[in-house]
């Protein structure tokens, strides 16, 4: 909404009386508190990106304060995992696990290891082994065969196969 001059204002009270201007105010409350839920919604965003807070959701944040936002999300998540811990708990629990074990089971489903971050794609072995017995493309040093990059998804290494077959075979 445009800022008005004194002058339109006048202008305005005189020809509609205080309900021209009860409408004016109105308009600009109505645009201020759709411009706070944005900059909140983009704050709650940016905490939840930045804070790696992965059981938040940014609907999770409507309605909260701006400034309270951190301490919020960081409760919420606090919430979500203290769920998910009981819901895990219950479920291996159910499944005859007690004590350490449990307490294990638990952990080990709610943080997983650490994935190799070698670069290597986790087939990467599988697809050499099946190379090396001549079942993918790539084997036997044929120029024509298709050589693959072992980091390409084994979707990737199909594909390749059943092209390398459509060209043996015609098709």
């Amino acid at each position: 909404m445009p800022e008005l001059t004194q002058q339109q204002i006048d202008d305005i009270e005189k020809r509609e009386g205080g309900r021209g201007l009860r409408v004016l105010l109105e308009d600009a409350l109505a645009a201020e508190k759709k411009a706070l839920q944005e900059v909140a919604s983009l704050k709650g965003q940016q905490v939840i990106q930045d804070r790696g807070l992965s059981l938040v959701e940014p609907s999770d944040l409507a309605g909260v304060p701006v400034d309270e936002i951190e301490e919020r999300a960081a409760q919420i998540q606090e919430e979500k995992l203290e769920a998910q811990r009981d819901l895990a708990r219950t479920m291996f629990a159910k499944r005859g696990l007690e004590g350490a074990d449990l307490d294990a089971a638990v952990q080990d489903f709610l943080e997983p290891a650490v994935s190799d971050v070698s670069g290597e794609h986790p087939d990467t072995g599988t697809i050499d082994t099946l190379r090396q017995a001549g079942n993918l493309p790539g084997s036997h040093g044929d120029p024509r065969q298709v050589t693959l990059d072992p980091n390409a998804s084994p979707v990737d290494f199909f594909r390749a196969a059943e092209a390398q077959a459509n060209r043996q075979t015609g098709n």
